[in-house]
């Protein structure tokens, strides 16, 4: 399921820059952002970072669970969506819960790993 095409892919709205945006197709965007969060799974611990794919879009939410695996630290939602009005597509990525800093670390590792 997490390589299966999606039915549509969206155009959206928000502030972007030249680290998240590619001309490349979204399969190849997706397939990026999907080995960077493999890499992440390695440096954090694949038990303590999961994430799953939304079968629709091409949306991925990510928690990052404490060391006993009781609490989530930080959840996130990575999607790769057509920027509107350009013939570009982008790698939009939202905090959904925990603290900003650790969720500000997250988002500095992916841009950094990111080869769009």
């Amino acid at each position: 399921m997490l390589h299966k095409p999606p039915k549509t892919i969206r155009s959206i709205r928000y502030a972007f820059s030249s680290n998240t945006t590619s001309s490349m197709p979204p399969q190849a965007v997706f397939q990026e952002v999907h080995r960077v969060l493999l890499l992440l799974a390695q440096m954090y611990g694949e038990d303590r970072f999961v994430f799953e794919r939304i079968s629709d879009y091409y949306v991925l939410q990510c928690k990052l669970y404490d060391t006993g695996h009781k609490r989530v630290e930080v959840a996130f939602e990575i999607e790769v969506a057509k920027v509107w009005l350009l013939k570009l597509h982008g790698v939009r990525i939202k905090r959904l819960m925990g603290e900003p800093l650790l969720f500000k670390e997250f988002y500095t590792n992916i841009i950094a790993e990111l080869h769009l």
